[in-house]
C-alpha cells in the first residue's frame, strides 16, 4: 500500500478580496489563507487553523449565503450551488487545512440574431 501523506500548505494572514466571486462567500474565521486563483470566473483558496469543528461550522455558512441546491454532503466534502448557478466545492484537507473552489455559473452562449434580410434593389425602366 502507498504511504499517502497530505504536506501541510504554507499560509499567511491575507485580506479576503473586494471583488469579484470571493463575495459571494462567507468570510473565514481564519486570516491563515493562501489565495491561489481570484479571476472573474474562478476562485480558489487554502484556510488554515480551521480544525474539522470549525470546518463544519463553514459549510453551514455557505448554506445560509445561499449554497444549498443540488448539493451534496460527507465527512469531509460539500458541494453545492446556488440559485444562480455558481458551483462551490467545500473540502476538509487535514492538518487543520480547508480548501474552497467557487466557479461562476456558465453563461449561455449568446446566439446573433438573424440578419434582416435586405430589400430586393427595384429597377426603374
Amino acid at each position: 500500500m502507498d504511504d499517502l501523506r497530505v504536506i501541510p500548505r504554507k499560509m499567511e494572514p491575507v485580506s479576503w478580496p473586494t471583488m469579484g466571486l470571493a463575495l459571494l462567500l462567507p468570510v473565514p474565521q481564519s486570516a491563515q489563507r493562501k489565495i491561489t486563483v481570484d479571476s472573474a470566473d474562478h476562485f480558489a483558496a487554502y484556510f488554515g487553523d480551521m480544525p474539522m469543528d470549525a470546518y463544519n461550522e463553514y459549510v453551514n455558512l455557505c448554506i445560509a449565503a445561499g449554497f444549498d441546491q443540488d448539493h451534496s454532503k460527507g465527512d469531509t466534502s460539500y458541494k453545492a450551488q446556488n440559485a444562480n448557478g455558481d458551483k462551490l466545492n467545500v473540502s476538509y484537507e487535514g492538518f487543520n487545512t480547508v480548501s474552497v473552489s467557487l466557479y461562476a455559473a456558465e453563461k449561455p452562449a449568446v446566439s446573433e440574431a438573424p440578419a434582416a434580410s435586405e430589400p430586393a434593389a427595384q429597377s426603374s425602366a
